[in-house]
């Protein structure tokens, strides 16, 4: 009977299995404690980034532009821009930033600080654009030697400073641009029957309202007017003034540069008249002057005298 050796195969096979084995991955593996620093520093390198980028300069508003204003100054808004954004955003971050600008809570500040209408605030790359629109517009009421602004609505909101008249007659008279208290081209409306206002002497009396038909001029009135106004400014015809009769009268008479009368409906639609008007000037290119009237106001029936 053959004797087995048993040691001797067990020493074979731990040495067919050592040849197989890794010796570093055997035993007790050691940790290193640069592995818990990794998160860390990752954290901290993203947020040396983002602090870069919120305090570069290119990324902050740079000026301040307004569009739309009849009678507040444009540095005064521009200012109380300014302050709302300088203050900083949950405490820390800058208001004047690009990720942290808040132009829907700018918009409502605005429209209530300067009781305005309508407020729309855009970032245009480092520009902050700011259109705004007044209960107060470009129209303007004149009855018995008195001028009030209207709203968009026909009514009257106030009566003229001494200052803003003054500036208001030179642009009629003279149809020089707005400078000092009204930031954009009036136009006024004569009301040749001088009807009574119920306007109080003081000129911060709000919202007084005409005393006769109603107490207002026809919304669709003062648009057509205010159309057919921007028309002619865009063209080589300045306007003067537009007449009209009583407040709910619809037929108006705008006197302009050309030194003719043209008669346009208050009701119709601006840039149709427009088109008619420049028709009969090439027409009568050469014979404007000897004209008395154009009357626009029946479509495109067009009587000329």
């Amino acid at each position: 009977m053959r004797r087995r050796n048993f040691l001797k195969s067990h020493q074979a096979n731990i040495y067919k299995r050592s040849r197989f084995e890794n010796p570093y991955f055997s035993g007790e593996k050691q940790t290193s404690w640069t592995r818990y620093l990794i998160i860390p520093g990752i954290f901290f390198i993203l947020t040396l980034i983002a602090w870069g980028l919120i305090a570069l300069p290119m990324m902050r508003i740079k000026s301040i532009e307004t569009v739309g204003l009849v009678t507040i100054q444009p540095s005064a808004v521009e200012q109380t821009v300014k302050d709302l954004i300088s203050k900083p955003v949950f405490y820390f971050f800058p208001g004047d930033h690009h990720w942290f600008l808040q132009t829907q809570k700018i918009a409502n500040q605005l429209k209530e600080i300067y009781q305005l209408n309508e407020v729309d605030v855009q970032q245009v790359g480092r520009r902050l654009l700011i259109t705004i629109s007044e209960r107060i517009t470009r129209a303007i009421w004149v009855s018995n030697d008195r001028y009030f602004f209207l709203d968009e609505n026909g009514t009257i909101v106030r009566e003229l400073s001494p200052e803003e008249r003054l500036e208001a007659e030179e642009q009629i008279n003279t149809q020089t641009q707005p400078s000092n208290y009204l930031q954009s081209p009036i136009f006024a409306i004569w009301d040749t029957s001088n009807s009574q206002t119920q306007a109080e002497t003081s000129t911060t009396t709000p919202n007084p309202s005409l005393e006769n038909e109603g107490g207002r001029i026809s919304t669709l009135l003062l648009s057509t007017i205010d159309n057919f106004d921007l028309l002619l400014r865009s063209s080589t015809i300045q306007p003067i003034s537009y007449l009209i009769e009583k407040p709910n009268e619809i037929w108006v008479t705008a006197k302009t540069t050309l030194g003719v009368d043209i008669y346009i409906n208050g009701a119709g639609d601006a840039q149709e008249q427009f088109d008619y008007l420049q028709l009969v000037l090439s027409d009568y290119r050469n014979q404007i002057q000897d004209l008395e009237y154009i009357d626009l106001r029946f479509g495109n029936r067009i009587y000329i005298r």
